[in-house]
């Protein structure tokens, strides 16, 4: 999906942090790679009064940077205590897994056995009200890696 793009660029000088929104139709992963090519991430929004700020420049559908509800501290080690999504979203993350192991992985029991370790694994770090499924392109979910020669 194409939206137009909103970044944050902070300047080194002091004074308040400057926004600017790009308006050119991107996907998101284009809008990031885009923004770090130019200038800096995609801005985000760490409290209501940002939140306010930035909502006051859109007029549309605008991207901007992401975060895991599970990220207690930005970057810069200050506190995470801001998320406002919209009701529904965000509604679905994408994870590679490497695993090293001597069982069959594309055996639908021993698939279970991981989806409830990882489930199990994600509630007792705090994570709540998700679901976890196994995706197939081509039949299987599990591919062997190989390894090349340097």
């Amino acid at each position: 999906m194409k939206r137009t793009l909103l970044f944050v660029l902070t300047l080194s000088e002091p004074g308040p942090t400057k926004y600017i929104l790009v308006r050119t139709l991107m996907t998101w992963h284009e809008a990031v790679a885009f923004c770090r090519s130019k200038y800096t991430d995609l801005v985000s929004v760490r409290n209501l009064s940002e939140n306010n700020q930035i909502s006051s420049l859109l007029s549309g559908n605008t991207w901007i940077g992401l975060h895991r509800k599970t990220w207690p501290y930005w970057s810069d080690k200050s506190p995470n205590i801001f998320t406002k999504w919209a009701t529904g979203h965000p509604h679905e993350a994408r994870f590679k897994l490497k695993f090293q192991s001597e069982a069959d992985l594309n055996d639908p029991a021993v698939q279970q056995q991981i989806l409830e370790q990882l489930h199990a694994k994600l509630e007792k770090h705090g994570v709540s009200d998700f679901k976890l499924r196994w995706t197939q392109t081509d039949g299987l979910t599990f591919h062997k890696e190989t390894k090349t020669k340097e």
